[in-house]
């Protein structure tokens, strides 16, 4: 049995952590021992020891990239537990640290776009991708190019979806949840989940909201996800509190999202999209802006619209062109459900990544 050590600085629970909760639920427990290296205090911690899983920890573990501080117990946990697999989000910590440890593997997945970036910037990627992995997965075939573009060495990439685990619509849990959100009946209802960070544009979707909330009366919009910006964007949409609903972080997401009529990608940058594979899973058409790996799974007039990036005019134009037509939702929700299934499943997702574990371990000689 190979042991592999997931490592993941987030404290949040974004698209990396939802990847890992992912990759854990189908993880291959009678051929991998895995363990989890988090922040002591993520939240990610009770739903990793849930599903049964070790979680290790580092004391005073930053949220961050490079964390000097935390190199040297780093470096003596991996030596410690001899792992034969780490595989690292975007820990440049745990990736120095696990090779300072002779880990035989290193495998990093890049859940974020890459620019091109100037030339030392271009050398700088190459050497550190090329020293410190031995793979490094891309979500989406959009940012397996954006890296390639930026540096990293092109063997080094493999191209590995972001997968959910699909799940039937529950009527019950989805009437529960509105009575419990207290949602106004007899309006559509158009959301966005995402963390509430700059990059995740909530602030545009707010925006386009207005813009539909100006012209109509007939719906609402939710927002559900926790973060940093939540204070601010409270504030750009205090004079429209009544229709424009935060709702925080949600554990039953999948179902909370199958409420809605049109579901909204208004990311300023996106790998893939967690949240777009999850409506589409539901049957929920999505209108999202056109940026990085989106257009993967959100694919325009087929499982639902796509608009230039930004342009909240033009989302809010989406927007009303689905509520306005409830055959389109039908089709695009029932082509999104069908594509999330034939190419986005979590099982698909692990049984690639372990097969990329196998290769790279043979090609060491294990």
């Amino acid at each position: 049995m190979k042991k592999v050590i997931h490592v993941l600085t987030d404290r949040n629970i974004g698209g990396a952590g939802r990847w890992l909760l992912s990759m854990l639920r189908c993880a291959d427990r009678e051929n991998y021992e895995t363990k989890v290296l988090l922040p002591g205090d993520s939240l990610l911690a009770p739903k990793v020891a849930a599903l049964g899983f070790d979680l290790l920890e580092v004391p005073g573990m930053a949220e961050k990239s490079w964390d000097k501080a935390s190199l040297e117990a780093m470096t003596e946990l991996f030596k410690r537990e001899k792992p034969d697999i780490v595989h690292v989000g975007a820990s440049l910590t745990a990736r120095i640290a696990a090779r300072r440890a002779k880990v035989p593997v290193l495998v990093v997945t890049k859940h974020c776009a890459a620019q091109g970036g100037s030339f030392p910037g271009r050398m700088a990627r190459k050497a550190v991708d090329g020293f410190l992995s031995d793979a490094v997965i891309a979500v989406s075939d959009e940012v397996g190019r954006e890296l390639a573009a930026s540096g990293t060495p092109k063997g080094k990439i493999h191209v590995i979806y972001n997968g959910i685990t699909p799940i039937a619509r529950d009527e019950a849990a989805r009437e529960s949840l509105r009575e419990a959100y207290g949602l106004r009946a007899g309006k559509a209802l158009v959301g966005i989940a995402a963390r509430l960070e700059i990059v995740k544009g909530v602030d545009q979707f707010i925006d386009a909201a207005k813009r539909v909330i100006a012209a109509r009366d007939d719906v609402d919009f939710v927002i559900f996800g926790l973060g940093s910006q939540e204070e601010m964007l409270r504030a750009q949409a205090a004079d429209c509190e009544e229709r424009i609903r935060f709702l925080g972080f949600c554990e039953q997401i999948e179902q909370a999202l199958s409420l809605l009529d049109v579901c909204v990608v208004a990311s300023r940058s996106e790998a893939f999209c967690l949240s777009a594979a999850e409506a589409l899973s539901m049957h929920v058409p999505v209108a999202a802006f056109d940026v990085d790996g989106v257009g993967e799974v959100v694919r325009h007039e087929q499982t639902g619209l796509l608009v230039p990036a930004g342009d909240t005019e033009a989302m809010a134009a989406a927007i009303v062109r689905l509520l306005d037509d409830e055959a389109l939702r039908a089709q695009l929700g029932a082509a999104g459900k069908k594509l999330v299934e034939q190419e986005f499943t979590a099982s698909a997702m692990v049984r690639k990544t372990n097969e990329l574990y196998e290769a790279l371990g043979a090609g060491k000689g294990e």
